[in-house]
């Protein structure tokens, strides 16, 4: 027969190293037990092998508390595409494909000039680059909003125009403060709520002179995924 010292030792067993486990006291007292006696060989067999079968099947009383389960990761892939149009490539670039909601997203487009001259363009006075947004599958839009002056840009072989990503937009003045418009004009850094979104530099301009005929327009274009 085991004793009071012999139940205890059974009740403060180790769990399997598996999760986290915390010890409970029993919800029952502990019955008394008989005045101790000498036990034989046999007796201590007996109860070390109850011991290994409690151990075994993790019979000691308390509660089990699951190990955390670790964050989603993604593999960090660059995106990259170029659209050219006669001597002009547009280059997007953004340091990866998968974003948080609470990360700011960032990128940047480069106007090239390809063939070893210097060129003279018209564009919007605010600059040659702007950028898109809008969302796959839903009716989300955001247009690059020009000004309407024209300014002169001198474009050469190994001097790029260069444009982090920037935004633009606007939203009614009643707009409710969840309107994602407002939440958007109101935000200065760059977020987008989950979906998958595709993101476009843009540039619009002429040759010659402001207005002239031989005009360029560019678009490139990245998908993105926008995770919780």
């Amino acid at each position: 027969m085991m004793d009071q010292r012999d139940l205890e030792r059974l009740l403060t067993l180790a769990p399997p190293s598996e999760g986290r486990y915390e010890r409970e006291s029993p919800t029952l007292p502990l019955p008394a037990l008989s005045r101790r006696r000498p036990r034989s060989g046999m007796a201590r067999l007996v109860a070390l092998g109850i011991v290994l079968i409690i151990a075994a099947g993790g019979l000691v009383v308390g509660r089990w508390i699951s190990a955390p389960t670790p964050a989603a990761t993604f593999a960090v892939v660059p995106v990259r595409t170029q659209v050219t149009d006669d001597h002009y490539e547009l280059v997007l670039e953004l340091p990866k494909s998968t974003w948080h909601t609470n990360e700011v997203i960032t990128g940047r487009a480069t106007l090239h000039l390809v063939t070893p001259t210097t060129m003279t363009v018209w564009g919007s006075g605010g600059g040659l680059l702007g950028f898109k947004y809008s969302e796959v599958g839903g009716d989300k839009k955001l247009d690059w909003l020009r000004t309407m002056d024209c300014g002169a840009t001198d474009l050469a072989a190994g001097r790029p125009v260069v444009s982090p990503l920037t935004k633009s937009g606007g939203y009614s003045a009643d707009a409710p403060p969840t309107d994602f418009y407002r939440v958007w004009g109101e935000d200065p850094l760059i977020h987008l709520p989950v979906g998958d979104w595709k993101i476009s530099a843009v540039t619009d301009f002429t040759e010659v002179n402001c207005g002239g005929d031989l005009r360029h327009n560019l678009e490139a274009t990245v998908v993105i995924h926008v995770v919780p």
